[in-house]
């Protein structure tokens, strides 16, 4: 079985057209992550802040987040908890 990224090319591709929001102050972790996710037909968003991940929560709605866990200004998965 092939696999690309660590994940199994049948499952992910199942997953085409998802929005996905990419939440990291990195630039260069953004850049590869969209690059992967868009790579299989994914809508990407990115915000590089925890602010800027809420107000695109707020503004639209997301099938999967994938955020970098330890930013400067907010940390954990508890900053989404509004």
């Amino acid at each position: 079985m092939s696999r690309t990224f660590g994940f199994d090319p049948a499952i992910v591709v199942n997953l085409a057209g998802k929005r996905a929001l990419i939440v990291d102050d990195d630039d260069d972790a953004r850049f590869l992550l969209r690059s992967a996710l868009q790579s299989y037909q994914r809508t990407v968003c990115e915000a590089d802040s925890v602010d800027s991940a809420l107000v695109a929560l707020e503004q639209s709605s997301f099938d999967v987040i994938v955020s970098d866990m330890g930013m400067p200004d907010k940390i954990g998965i508890s900053s989404y908890a509004k």
